[in-house]
């Protein structure tokens, strides 16, 4: 269904606030507001799906008989499909019970970033209240996997690992209600006298001694988040609001598709598509004519050898501040009001002990997509334009065969840096399970793994010595 204008309406908690158009653009807002209501995924998308439920299919989608796997498979990619599809209805943003203004925005971008959601939000009443301002501004910045190289590899790669001049991609991250509360209500150390707040890498220090010493590698670690806790991560391309603008198109890692094939990030993509800001379409993309790219906007150091053409009806995108346009450092031309654009995000929820993985990523039509990691395949067909031009790989275990064949799915946009250890064979559980807040003095504690052959045992002798944070690498980067 198309979603229409709807007229803006000041509040007092609101400076300005902008609309969520039928182009699929969330212009910036400065809503800033006290007790906001966090909108939550509506009934009718299976969330949250109890953990057992899920457990029993990742053990089917590993079984030996075909069609019980293929069923597992299935049921795992339906879920991913019903999270996706849940996250970007629309709704209004409200506070305190009462609307802000009658605007209609994507369900996920009404959570708050991590700047808003690391810092302490609970009332002295108690957990019930949360007292924050949550602001439609995200905190947008480079790619913070670039910056986990261990510090032995860092010297070796420094060339590689180093700050482009050209910035090309940002990201933030987005945390839905649930893992907010998680994260600000403050824990009881097992067997011990303790209680610590996760806020701050000198709590998590504190909270880590008061273990027991005869805790065993592994072990030691914060509590697990409530079931329905969600983490996200949008990543973010530079486009302009007028004219046309020419992105890197993902079509995977040989060498005809991309110029570096052991890093294939987005400026080495040999296909381009070029997005026409003018066309609110929500189909219609193909492959372009001669003549289309000329003056069309491209960032510095593109490969581009071929392109397509698609309107930005198919693409999420939302309008820049001034402070968010200079982060695209190296693109002058990038100003306010131009468009970030939604190339991907990772989504993981907290259904199951090990969370729940899948990834999206902007393919726009199953005519062009390649089909890995992920793809378009078995989109609900309630899931409406701009979503459905996102394709999605999911990865609900490091493997679903013991480890005969591990699991992939990466996001094209962050995991092809020379920053991120053998990021296109990576698979999300392996990574975020290596999550950790190490203790000082900790040699070589574990980080992004340096390979994806085998199975990672979390409690095994290298989580000697650190705090394990629940598959969040966001508790555990806290300064």
């Amino acid at each position: 269904m198309p979603i229409k204008f709807k007229k803006l309406r000041e509040a007092a908690t609101v400076t300005i606030i902008l609309a969520f158009t039928n182009t699929g653009m969330l212009s910036q807002a400065t809503a800033q507001t006290k007790n906001p209501t966090l909108a939550v995924i509506p009934a009718g998308f299976n969330f949250p799906t109890p953990g057992y439920v899920i457990q029993q299919w990742i053990t089917n989608a590993g079984s030996s008989d075909t069609t019980v796997s293929a069923a597992g498979l299935k049921n795992i990619r339906d879920h991913g499909w019903d999270l996706w599809n849940g996250m970007t209805q629309m709704t209004g943003i409200s506070s305190g019970g009462a609307t802000i203004a009658e605007i209609e925005v994507p369900i996920w971008t009404t959570w708050p970033d991590q700047t808003q959601a690391l810092k302490p939000i609970f009332s002295k009443s108690g957990a019930s209240e949360l007292l924050f301002e949550l602001s439609q501004e995200t905190a947008m910045r480079r790619p913070k996997q670039f910056k986990h190289l261990k510090k032995a590899e860092v010297k070796a790669k420094a060339d590689t690992a180093a700050a482009p001049e050209i910035v090309y991609t940002l990201e933030t991250e987005r945390f839905n209600r649930t893992w907010v509360i998680s994260a600000n209500t403050p824990q009881i150390v097992p067997f011990g006298q303790g209680i610590y707040s996760i806020l701050g890498k000198a709590n998590i220090d504190n909270y880590a001694n008061d273990f027991p010493a005869s805790y065993s590698p592994g072990a030691k670690a914060i509590l697990d988040f409530d079931a329905r806790a969600i983490e996200t991560k949008p990543v973010y391309y530079a486009l302009k609001s007028k004219g046309t603008s020419i992105m890197p198109y993902w079509q995977g890692t040989s060498s005809s598709a991309t110029t570096n094939t052991t890093n294939p990030v987005p400026e080495t993509w040999k296909t381009c598509v070029i997005i026409d800001a003018e066309n609110t379409a929500t189909t219609g993309m193909r492959v372009a004519t001669a003549n289309e790219q000329n003056g069309a906007y491209a960032a510095p150091g593109l490969q581009c050898a071929s392109y397509l053409y698609a309107p930005i009806g198919m693409v999420f995108v939302q309008s820049l501040t001034a402070l968010e346009a200079a982060a695209f450092e190296g693109q002058p031309d990038i100003k306010a009001g131009d468009f970030g654009a939604l190339m991907a995000m990772h989504v993981n929820s907290k259904e199951t002990d090990s969370w729940t993985w899948q990834t999206f990523y902007w393919q726009g039509d199953p005519s062009f997509e390649t089909n890995s990691p992920g793809s378009l395949e078995g989109q609900p067909s309630s899931l409406g334009a701009p979503w459905s031009s996102y394709a999605m790989c999911t990865a609900y275990d490091q493997s679903y065969d013991r480890g005969a064949t591990m699991n992939l799915c990466y996001n094209p946009y962050l995991e092809t840096s020379p920053g991120i250890p053998d990021g296109i064979q990576s698979n999300c559980v392996s990574c975020h399970g290596s999550a950790n807040v190490a203790a000082q003095g900790t040699e070589n504690p574990p980080s992004y793994p340096s390979n994806y052959d085998k199975l990672i045992d979390f409690g095994g002798s290298e989580f000697k010595g650190v705090m394990k944070t629940d598959f969040s690498w966001t508790i555990a980067d806290q300064q």
